[in-house]
Parts: structure tokens; sequence; C-alpha cells
């Protein structure tokens, strides 16, 4: 099964990743593969993964889609802190890790493909 890894660390690129993901998931369903995806925010993008600022950018509609679709979203922990932001203010699709940066490593040494758009 492929798994692919997508890393957003701005703001202004989640509608990028959000339609590679989309896209990834109709050709799933269109050809009958499995994928296994990863979304991790990290630096000033995990914003995006709270209730406010993703209903804003009018996203959570698309990251519930995906999530819905087995779709994992993650935001770094580490970031979260410097941001002010409480695990208990991200959306309930989405989970936490303690650094994004070591969750790419690690899921790449898992045989993700890194994709950052």
């Amino acid at each position: 099964m492929p798994k692919v890894i997508f890393h957003v660390d701005e703001s202004g690129r989640w509608p990028m990743v959000l339609s590679n993901a989309e896209s990834m998931m109709k050709y799933a369903r269109a050809e009958h593969v499995l994928f296994e995806i990863e979304i991790l925010a990290n630096s000033e993008a995990v914003r995006q993964l709270t209730a406010q600022a993703a209903a804003q950018a009018e996203l959570t509609e698309r990251m519930e889609e995906l999530a819905r679709s087995g779709v994992r979203f993650a935001g770094c922990r580490n970031a979260m802190r410097g941001l002010n932001i409480e695990p208990g203010d991200l959306l309930p699709l989405a989970q936490t890790v303690p650094s994004g940066v070591v969750e790419l490593a690690l899921r790449q040494e898992e045989g993700y493909a890194y994709i950052r758009p």
C-alpha cells in the first residue's frame, strides 16, 4: 500500500495540500488502490487545524471529508506551544505529535513518501 505524508508549514499552502490529498483519494477510488495518507502541520500552519481558523479559511469541510476517507491529520505540539494552541483547540479530526520534524523523519523511515506542495 502506498504511504504518503504531506508536510504543510505555511497557512497559505493548505488549499494545495488538501487538493493534492483529494486528488490521491479520487485516484484511489477510481483505481481501487488503498493509500495511507497523513497530513502533518507544523510551524504557523498548525493554526489551520483549529476550528476557528479552519472555518475562516473555508477548509473545515474539505478536511472532514478527507478524514472520513481515512486521511490522518497531525499537528506539531512544539509549534502549538509556541503559538499558545492547546490540544483541545484542534478540530476533532486532528491528533498531535510531539515534534513535526521527528514525525516526518519517522514516517520516511517507515517508507512514507514525503510531499511538500
